[in-house]
């Protein structure tokens, strides 16, 4: 009997998103987006890219029946929007 000994369970995901290659020029990437393809860009994995569109925080998402394909375009916009710029004039 286990004492008090959680298992964790393995993520198939790792594999996936490990396989796809680093995005040198966002551009290059075809107008619409694959949930594999948007997933490396938001550092996360493609499950990460489903819940974040049912949670309604995925911008330029669009259902094309079963599949999720993402506007490159809106993507790229709502990065840039999100990051915090740095304090200018400020030292820590």
């Amino acid at each position: 009997m286990p004492t008090g000994l959680t298992h964790r369970r393995k993520r198939r995901d790792d594999k996936e998103v490990a396989g796809v290659p680093p995005v040198t020029d966002p551009l290059s990437l075809p107008y619409l987006l694959t949930v594999e393809e948007a997933a490396p860009l938001l550092r996360t994995t493609p499950k990460g890219v489903y819940c974040m569109h049912d949670r309604g925080k995925l911008p330029g998402a669009i259902r094309r029946g079963r599949r999720l394909l993402v506007v490159r375009d809106r993507l790229l916009q709502w990065i840039r929007e999100s990051c915090a710029s740095s304090p200018t004039g400020k030292e820590r």
